[in-house]
């Protein structure tokens, strides 16, 4: 279940690709809560199905493109910010990351990406 993106047109057009990803992240807790016991959210191996279950829906959440961890002004990029923003969506139950999406990052995780092509 993506949580976020790198685009405008997968947030409301204006607000920027953190805070667009913590709005979105706010409402599958409310999701699962009125689910009654339908829905689950995958955060270890212990929460990974075992077999088919076809009365609950378990979901892992992650974010579509990397721009939610790095910091708004490129000059100001720096990996540990960007390694402390992932930890907190890990803590909020996020549990993948599409390093990019629909547009190129300036994250220092990614730089290391580009010299095999990728963008």
């Amino acid at each position: 279940m993506p949580a976020g993106g790198d685009s405008l047109d997968e947030r409301d057009g204006t607000e920027a690709a953190f805070e667009g990803s913590m709005r979105v992240l706010d409402l599958p807790p409310f999701d699962i809560d009125k689910s009654a016991g339908k829905v689950s959210l995958i955060k270890t191996r212990a929460d990974l199905p075992t077999a088919p279950n076809s009365g609950k829906v378990q979901v892992f959440l992650d974010i579509e493109g990397g721009a939610c961890i790095q910091p708004m002004s490129p000059s100001r990029v720096s990996l540990r910010t960007s390694l402390a923003l992932l930890r907190q969506f890990f803590r909020l139950g996020v549990r993948g990351l599409h390093l990019t999406h629909k547009r190129r990052i300036s994250s220092p995780m990614a730089a290391a990406s580009t010299r095999w092509g990728a963008s």
